[in-house]
């Protein structure tokens, strides 16, 4: 059993997450960090909502591979998660691989309907202007645009 200055890591784990949610919040990424390694809530003890908290903290701390192996992690467990998709190819991006981001947003475009290789404005257009009135359907077009726009900006490197 993990302890954490007297704290039964297994009974209060929930309010650990809590705290590191309230610590990605406040911008308190350090801290957030510290607390949830130090709690052993790191993704060798995950579930998705403290791996999520994980990933946060390290984001803000421009900790990108620790965010790559948090993103990967949640992206196995939930393959269709479009916003998981397009933040790990955002992190890959940002450490210099390219073509693994490529290859992580390819999925999330096949599933937008596009008859095109190349995604240009119109067909973006067409997304947005898309008449959706289900607010889920709403974000998921919305993740779909922002997979699209990261997708051209990885092949315009």
């Amino acid at each position: 059993m993990c302890r954490i200055q007297g704290c039964n890591v297994e009974m209060y784990g929930d309010v650990l997450v809590t705290v590191g949610k309230v610590c990605e919040e406040e911008k308190l990424f350090v801290e957030g960090v510290q607390l949830l390694e130090a709690a052993g809530l790191g993704p060798q003890a995950a579930t998705t909502e403290r791996v999520q908290s994980l990933l946060g903290c390290y984001c803000g701390c421009q900790m990108t591979d620790e965010a790559i192996v948090c993103a990967t992690w949640l992206l196995q467990r939930d393959e269709n998660n479009v916003e998981i998709r397009i933040a790990l190819a955002h992190l890959l991006r940002q450490a210099g691989r390219a073509q693994e981001a490529l290859d992580v947003i390819n999925p999330s475009l096949m599933k937008m309907k596009l008859t095109q290789n190349k995604i240009g404005e119109n067909e973006l257009l067409k997304i947005k202007n898309q008449n959706v009135t289900d607010k889920q359907t709403m974000k998921q077009a919305e993740l779909e645009q922002q997979a699209a726009l990261e997708m051209l900006a990885l092949k315009m490197e």
